[in-house]
């Protein structure tokens, strides 16, 4: 294993936060599970604790470890989509703490396509924490340089590997009475949705 990749997952058990490069941007990743891991991140970010944090997961059963009555459209989705730059608001189970999931009780989650990502999050074998590298309200970043020079405050180590090709942020959306809501429009566009699931309302 790259030895850049083992420090990265060692810092992560150790409950530090890491900027990981998925397929979209840079993420600040941490334990998903770890409730002392995600208050640095909401700290160091200046995030608003109403704003619920996105988990990365490497596979379908991970994701059906931390959620609940997953309909049907869900696995449709997930087949054609995953991995790739879409998260999926979901149910949260009990094992996610209540710092990831706010009052809404869901939390949003994807598989990245992104080997390095991947590889970091099966070998934690727990959910990452997939909100972008950078201050709430500032732009996400690909470059491992532009993090080193400006956010080495945020984060106790940059897992420096190139993020993947998209140039758009993941597209977020909801499952709601079989129909499904897109909450953020990015790199996956609702025709492409819709092309796949032709008899669904998407709105």
């Amino acid at each position: 294993m790259n030895l850049k990749i083992k420090k990265a997952i060692e810092n992560i058990i150790q409950g530090k936060l890491v900027a990981i490069p998925t397929d979209t941007y840079f993420a600040l990743g941490a334990n998903g599970l770890n409730p002392s891991a995600i208050k640095k991140i909401y700290e160091v970010k200046g995030r608003n604790y109403s704003s619920p944090i996105p988990l990365l997961i490497s596979n379908q059963n991970m994701a059906e470890n931390i959620s609940k009555n997953l309909p049907d459209l869900f696995f449709k989705l997930a087949e054609r989509f995953w991995p790739g730059p879409m998260t999926i608001v979901v149910d949260a189970n009990d094992k996610v703490p209540f710092i990831v999931k706010s009052k809404s009780n869901k939390v949003g989650i994807r598989i990245p396509k992104h080997k390095v990502c991947l590889e970091v999050i099966k070998k934690t074998n727990f959910p990452l924490s997939g909100t972008s590298c950078n201050i709430s309200g500032m732009n996400p970043s690909k470059s491992h340089d532009f993090i080193n020079s400006n956010y080495t405050n945020l984060v106790d180590f940059v897992l420096e590997e190139p993020c993947g090709i998209e140039t758009a942020p993941s597209t977020v959306l909801e499952i709601i009475d079989n129909s499904i809501k897109i909450i953020r429009y990015g790199a996956i566009k609702k025709e492409a949705i819709k092309k796949h699931l032709p008899d669904i309302f998407i709105y």
